[in-house]
C-alpha cells in the first residue's frame, strides 16, 4: 500500500493507509466479501479475504515502485540552496 501511495506524492503518502485504517475502525462488522476486503487490516490471520487483499496490495505496490522508481523528492541534486550563501 505504501508503494502505491508513494507514487502519488511522497508528502501525502501516509493519507491513504491512514484513511483506510480509520474506515476499518468505523465500518460495520465484516459480513460480506466487500466489507472483509475493506477491513482486511483487522481480520484474523489466515482469513482468505485478508490474505488475498494483502497479497494484491503488495504486488500492486511492488509493481508501482518498479515502474515509477524511488521518490523524486529531495536528493543531493535537488537540495535547496544554502541560506548562508548570498
Amino acid at each position: 500500500m505504501a508503494g502505491i501511495t508513494a507514487d502519488s506524492g511522497g508528502r501525502y503518502a501516509w493519507t491513504l493507509p491512514f484513511a483506510w485504517l480509520s474506515f476499518s475502525f468505523l465500518a460495520p462488522p465484516p459480513t460480506s466479501a466487500p466489507m472483509q476486503v475493506a477491513t482486511w487490516m483487522l481480520l484474523p490471520s489466515g482469513t482468505a479475504a485478508g490474505t488475498w487483499t494483502a497479497l494484491v496490495l503488495a504486488v500492486a505496490g511492488t509493481a508501482a515502485y518498479a515502474v515509477a522508481g524511488p521518490g523524486r523528492g529531495r536528493g543531493p541534486d535537488r537540495a535547496p540552496p544554502d541560506r548562508d550563501t548570498p
